[in-house]
């Protein structure tokens, strides 16, 4: 859609539906990891002179990512293998990458259980404007992707989808 309008009234019960579902089954404490995400996430990621992701903060990205999409417990295993020091150098080489999300995937993803979807979450906690995520449910619903496929290939289409509609609708927002 290009009505700006239809947007931002998706936008304004993002919160409300993340309250809601925070209350029952898998998605219980959703809201609160999220707004970690939104807000303290990119923060903390700001604060430091090199830009670096610390093990907690993966563990805790990780649970995130599982909370809102589908559960898969071996990945919350795998991710607990990476050590201290592999997390914090490889995502600074990463976020230095930037604004090549190819490269900076590719780095991300030599990080144990990490795949394209994990990497763009990181990404996006150090540049949203940049690097959007690569939630299961936006895929689906940006037109001619195809399938989910949680491949490199697939996101950097995704992320130029994306980033075109956000150039398209700054450029309607801004002529009103």
């Amino acid at each position: 859609s290009t009505d700006i309008s239809n947007w931002q009234k998706a936008y304004s019960c993002y919160a409300d539906v993340l309250r809601a579902l925070s209350k029952e089954g898998k998605t219980f404490g959703l809201y609160e990891l999220d707004e970690w995400f939104q807000k303290s996430l990119p923060l903390n990621l700001k604060s430091r002179p090199e830009p670096c992701l610390t093990r907690e903060e993966l563990l805790k990205l990780m649970q995130w990512k599982l909370t809102r999409g589908k559960f898969r417990p071996r990945l919350t295993e795998l991710v607990q293998q990476n050590s201290s020091d592999e997390v914090e150098s490889i995502s600074k080489s990463a976020i230095a990458a930037l604004p090549n999300l190819e490269n900076a995937i590719k780095t991300l993803t030599q990080l144990k259980a990490v795949g394209p979807a994990t990497a763009s979450a990181i990404l996006c906690a150090a540049a949203p404007h940049v690097a959007p995520f690569m939630a299961d449910e936006a895929v689906l619903a940006v037109p001619d992707l195809g399938k989910l496929d949680y491949s490199l290939k697939q996101y950097l289409k995704y992320a130029q989808k994306i980033r075109e509609k956000a150039a398209e609708l700054n450029a309607l927002r801004k002529s009103k």
